[in-house]
């Protein structure tokens, strides 16, 4: 037997020394990691001196501003959607009367209102005293259908918008790529950042600020001068019926403001250090704020969107379908066509020939592949059990994507089915308790009892309502999914972006016994990534393939556009970046 061999290490003869390679490779690590940081700080002490040297060319004049915010009796916001956003209709305003206050730490803060109505319902996000509450009432009758507290999730992190909006930065223009233009030639242009979330403004000395522009959205502002006339009291705050506003929850420590992330200073430095450079060297200094729109690196793609469960019409494809999929004909940029299936997904399982023959039949129909098994230049969107249809497609031989070329790219999968069904199918057939009468008269209405085939077939992997042979069915369908999916959306809050749907799910989610918190109502995150690691799912829509949103299991299928505020409250915008 030969011997085992040495380790790698070498050794060399240094005077009356023998010093290893590995030593001396350390050492040279450690002297470059000094230098590194020697210089660093040496740009660091430049970039502050030119700072220091140039201080009119970043200074603006939101202090001011700020301290007569402080002095008046309410602020008076009103935010517009932009024509092309994907946050909101382009109709709907949304209205504030935001009243100034001063917490524990001298910082500025907000008690208030934001309003809007949609389908004749008018939604209340009211904040008081560190503290939520959301009404929805209807609007001819004012009758109040909903009165709830607010979680954190909920509402923007408005604890950080004063020293957002006071250390903002000056730039020179607002770029090409912009969808809007701010008309400020006798102030400065101000960029800061809210809720990661890019705003731009016009500062001019000893003017108040009264247009905020967002990429998605537009803020105008007014303030309310004490003593005013028809300016509303606080009173309105007040939290209607028996309720009391100390149930909720406090959704920010009003004493101990948060500070800023590591990260976020780190960030902060280096973009100063290199707007410093650019004063210094005459370059102008460009907005952060950047187009959401992707390149479609991959190519554009004929697009054929595969719903889920709950459909009666079987029919044609269609060039829209809003009521289950919103405008996203209109936004999928990176689609060169589009096509909607129209199936029964009510008497039809998932698993038999005829749902996974129709959707072949469709994606055939929409490009030139040859070979049913390799179609190209194909983009299958599914949703919900959709997705269960596009692998039953491909494990019975049907039709399959070629991976080299088209897309597969799935939001909210069930891959190994749905407590929400299991518990819904022994709702609909068993328990006469009060809670279980309630349950199934909300399930009757859902369309959801009797239980139809469509819904035993989406019974939970290894539930008691499942059986070894569906069983072994998702087994096969999480293979295929794992090994060809190419993007996938998780929602994980059953709340959502707070719409008419978000009862429906919160509902849902509170009698279905998911594995986790971790579920959008309907599907919890381990049945939607199946085999995917969850390490590789990220909360930023900007971050990647796999995205994990505080999203419902309706906002995922774009039906509500893009949340207002947060990364990861945009299934519009990262749909978009996946070609």
């Amino acid at each position: 037997m030969s011997a085992s061999p040495l380790p790698a290490t070498q050794f060399e003869l240094r005077g009356d020394t023998i010093q290893s390679t590995d030593t001396r490779n350390h050492w040279r690590w450690i002297k470059l990691i000094v230098a590194t940081f020697a210089f660093a700080g040496c740009a660091a002490a430049v970039a502050v001196g030119v700072y220091s040297a140039h201080s009119p060319a970043f200074q603006h004049d939101t202090k001011n501003f700020l301290d007569d915010v402080i002095q008046a009796k309410a602020l008076q916001v009103t935010f517009k959607p932009r024509q092309a956003s994907t946050s909101a209709p382009s109709h709907l305003i949304v209205e504030g009367l935001l009243f100034p206050r001063q917490d524990a730490s001298g910082t500025l803060v907000f008690d208030g209102r934001i309003s809007y109505v949609e389908d004749n319902q008018r939604y209340n996000f009211t904040l008081i005293d560190d503290r939520g509450y959301v009404t929805v009432e209807d609007e001819e009758t004012g009758r109040i259908m909903r009165n709830d507290c607010l979680k954190e999730e909920n509402v923007p992190p408005i604890q950080s918008f004063t020293s957002s909006f006071a250390n903002g930065r000056v730039i020179d223009d607002v770029g090409a790529s912009a969808t809007f233009d701010i008309p400020c030639s006798n102030g400065k242009l101000v960029e800061f950042l809210f809720a990661n979330e890019p705003y731009v403004f016009c500062s001019v000395t000893g003017q108040a600020v009264d247009t905020i522009h967002g990429e998605d959205v537009e803020a105008s502002l007014a303030l309310l001068e004490v003593g005013s006339e028809g300016v509303p009291s606080k009173d309105l705050l007040v939290r209607p019926g028996a309720e009391s506003i100390d149930e909720c929850k406090p959704l920010v420590d009003g004493n101990n403001p948060a500070a800023p992330s590591t990260k976020t200073v780190v960030k902060a430095f280096a973009q100063r250090s290199f707007d410093t450079v650019n004063v210094l060297v005459g370059n102008p200094r460009g907005r952060r704020m950047q187009s959401a729109t992707c390149n479609c690196a991959g190519g554009k793609k004929a697009c054929l969107f595969v719903h889920g469960l709950g459909q009666t019409y079987d029919g044609p494809e269609e060039d829209s379908f809003p009521k289950y999929f919103g405008d996203i004909h209109n936004q999928a940029a990176c689609c060169s066509s589009i096509k909607f299936m129209r199936m029964d997904t009510i008497n039809n399982a998932w698993y038999d020939d005829a749902l996974p023959k129709k959707m072949c039949k469709a994606a055939l129909s929409v490009v030139s592949s040859t070979n049913p098994m390799k179609m190209q230049g194909v983009a299958l969107i599914g949703h919900s059990m959709g997705n269960l249809i596009i692998a039953a497609a491909a494990n019975k031989g049907l039709c399959a994507i070629d991976t080299t070329n088209s897309k597969w790219i799935s939001l909210a999968g069930p891959m190994m089915g749905s407590m929400s069904a299991t518990t819904l199918m022994s709702t609909c057939t068993t328990g006469s308790s009060v809670s279980s009468v309630v349950k199934l008269s909300m399930l009757t209405a859902f369309r959801r009892c009797p239980a139809k085939v469509s819904l035993r077939s989406l019974a939970f992997k290894g539930s008691s309502s499942s059986n070894a042979k569906l069983d072994s069915l998702y087994d096969s369908a999480m293979r295929y999914y794992s090994k060809t999916v190419n993007s996938v959306v998780c929602g994980v809050s059953p709340n959502g972006l707070y719409t008419t749907k978000s009862v429906r799910y919160t509902a849902l989610a509170s009698f279905s016994g998911h594995a986790s918190e971790e579920n959008d109502g309907a599907v919890h995150f381990d049945s939607c990534r199946a085999m995917i690691r969850s390490s590789n799912f990220q909360t930023s829509w900007s971050s990647g393939n796999f995205y994990r949103a505080s999203l419902n299991h309706a906002d995922v299928k774009f039906v509500n556009g893009d949340g207002w505020w947060g990364d990861d409250r945009k299934p519009i915008k990262w749909f978009n970046c996946q070609f």
